[in-house]
């Protein structure tokens, strides 16, 4: 079954309207209900290929046994079934494809989802984690995601608007200098992948230019999702090469639950 390819989930975001601040950069896409309809079953299957490593359906359908294929796929799915869950491992897979087509973080992607002890929450670490290929010179890619169905700000002053807890997170993924520490899955992951696991670690020397991506994903379009941030950057400190992205997809409340419900955990 299809999946996104770099060029198929270009065509699915479309290009970014940009704005350059004194802060850094941003980009805003829109997804419209009915873009979400033509590519929910590639969406579909591109989550479940996040989160599970039963990738043997086709052949085993192809050999006419297409009830034993979806029960073994079910068997296998790691996709949650709790709703905040489901929508933040949607942003994250949204914006690891991100940094592959549009900023071209184009090392061998990482699957952490299939990893997670309890599908029901969501893994801890860095949201995003990305490199450059074996080709092309180290930079690292570290993105934080607030995905949401509409896009607000808390009064309470115990509780942070989401923007702020996402830029806070990334000020201190900035200020922690200890690459092995925060690379150390990718290690782990590429243990038996020569060629990948040495990719990684090429990038872990101090002084590896990173990139930050800050990205909130919701249903409903703010007026201007990233207005505070100079506010955080007097709070908190500057983020150098910081991207703030904001994607807006129509009728995403709706389908979220059928684009993980034929892969349910069983």
């Amino acid at each position: 079954m299809p999946v996104f390819t770099d060029d198929t989930f270009r065509v699915f975001l479309g290009e970014p309207l940009i704005n350059q601040h004194d802060w850094g950069l941003q980009w805003r896409f829109a997804v419209t209900k009915q873009t979400l309809e033509k590519y929910n079953s590639i969406l579909r299957e591109t989550l479940y290929q996040h989160h599970s490593f039963f990738s043997l359906y086709d052949e085993i359908a192809g050999l006419g046994f297409v009830l034993s294929a979806q029960a073994l796929k079910n068997l296998y799915s790691g996709n949650p079934t709790d709703h905040k869950t489901q929508m933040g491992n949607l942003g994250e897979v949204l914006g690891a494809h991100l940094s592959r087509t549009h900023l071209f973080f184009q090392g061998k992607p990482i699957y952490p989802k299939r990893y997670n002890t309890n599908i029901e929450q969501s893994m801890k670490g860095i949201d995003i984690l990305g490199f450059r290929d074996s080709t092309s010179p180290a930079e690292i890619f570290i993105g934080e995601v607030k995905t949401s169905k509409r896009f607000y700000k808390t009064s309470s002053d115990d509780k942070k608007n989401p923007i702020e807890d996402a830029y806070e997170t990334l000020c201190k993924h900035q200020k922690n200098e200890e690459l092995p520490k925060m690379l150390h899955f990718a290690r782990a992951y590429f243990q038996d992948d020569k060629e990948s696991l040495e990719n990684v670690e090429r990038h872990m020397k101090k002084a590896t230019p990173r990139n930050y991506l800050l990205l909130s994903i919701t249903e409903q379009k703010p007026r201007e999702p990233f207005s505070n941030i100079p506010e955080y950057k007097v709070k908190y400190g500057a983020i150098e090469k910081l991207l703030a992205v904001h994607i807006e997809i129509k009728g995403l409340t709706e389908f979220i639950e059928s684009l993980y419900l034929e892969s349910n955990h069983v």
